[in-house]
């Protein structure tokens, strides 16, 4: 099975090495053909503005049989999740490549299927989770620079 991988992290301070070698022990478990893994670096996941993300996209299955993603957060952290749905569809249904999520390794979407209600629920569960993750991350962040310049006005 040919794959091709997934990664991405939102800021220069992390790295892909966790992401990629989650990637390339789950194919080499499973005894896929990794072909590569698309990464998008230093790039919020509340945008599709991302040179890695558009690949993915525009994936065939004249190029893999198999997406496999290092988690669903990974894809987006939008708030809107429809968007992203739709995303999903599109490369499972309408492109035919299968997906899998690493966070969800029981699971793969099979390429060419729409999706049925019950993966779209949990989906629907998972990228909400995701998008307040995001949130909830944004909101600790500019509390912390609040407190720094309380404390260090000048």
């Amino acid at each position: 099975m040919k794959v091709i991988g997934y990664a991405r992290v939102s800021t220069t301070n992390q790295d892909l090495v966790r992401q990629r070698t989650n990637i390339e022990n789950f194919c080499k478990e499973q005894g896929y053909n990794l072909l590569y893994i698309i990464e998008d670096f230093g790039i919020s996941g509340a945008t599709n503005e991302r040179e890695g993300y558009k690949r993915v996209m525009a994936l065939t299955t004249s190029d893999c049989d198999l997406l496999v993603v290092s988690e669903l957060s990974r894809l987006s952290r939008k708030e809107d999740i429809t968007e992203t749905l739709n995303d999903i569809s599109k490369v499972v249904a309408h492109n035919g490549i299968s997906m899998l999520l690493l966070d969800q390794k029981s699971k793969t979407y099979e390429g060419g299927v729409t999706l049925p209600i019950a993966d779209l629920l949990m989906l629907i569960i998972s990228l909400y989770g995701a998008a307040q993750e995001r949130i909830e991350t944004k909101r600790k962040v500019l509390d912390g620079k609040a407190a720094i310049f309380l404390a260090n006005p000048y």
